[in-house]
């Protein structure tokens, strides 16, 4: 139950996730073809998580892993950034958030090689309106970006052209139909058309 999955354009990638068998996370990630409709088993998380999201950044060939729950029964939210490295199949550790999130929104924007990380929540278990960007080549987070109008987490997101959508959160019943995009360029957030129906954890 809610691995991150991301993919570089060929394949497949899932990052952890909740065992529902133990109500722990996996250190579990593997690879999926589409093609030959296939997985295999790739190198371990160094740290178990669920809840939290992935990208795959090419000007680094890796994929991060921002984030998650660490620990289900104690409630236990990690600003861990852990990297893969798709060519070697090896695992680092970047450096950590500026905060504790789970289910945040992230996204790769390829013009100028950042990846943005959007909302989620926070290690009280509250949705948070925060914009970061990360630069996965120094290694550095830049919290200075406009934030989300409202607090969102738990949200489908997708990158159109320059503008990373956030459609649907948490909100205080489980689901709304909320749906901001962000200008990455202008840094800038818009409130659009409301969704049909409240979703929570959707994809996009």
């Amino acid at each position: 139950e809610s691995p991150s999955v991301c993919s570089d354009g060929t394949f497949a990638y899932a990052a952890g996730g909740l065992d529902p068998s133990t109500f722990a996370p996996t250190n579990a990630f593997n690879r999926y073809d589409p093609l030959l409709d296939t997985w295999t088993p790739l190198a371990n998380l160094p740290t178990a998580v669920g809840d939290a999201r992935s990208v795959y950044a090419a000007n680094t060939n890796s994929i991060y892993v921002f984030g998650g729950i660490t620990d289900f029964f104690k409630g236990t939210v990690t600003n861990l950034v852990q990297i893969y490295d798709v060519a070697t199949d090896t695992w680092s550790t970047g450096t950590p958030m500026p905060g504790e999130r789970y289910f945040p929104a992230t996204v790769y924007y390829n013009p100028n090689g950042k990846i943005y990380v959007a909302g989620g929540f926070d290690g009280t278990f509250f949705e948070t309106n925060t914009t970061w960007e990360y630069d996965p080549v120094a290694d550095t987070w830049d919290t200075s970006l406009a934030p989300i109008p409202v607090a969102m987490g738990g949200s489908a997101v997708s990158l159109v052209g320059q503008n990373m959508y956030l459609q649907g959160s948490f909100g205080d019943l489980g689901g709304t139909n909320l749906n901001y995009p962000y200008d990455i360029v202008a840094d800038v957030w818009t409130q659009m058309a409301p969704l049909p129906a409240a979703r929570y954890e959707a994809a996009g």
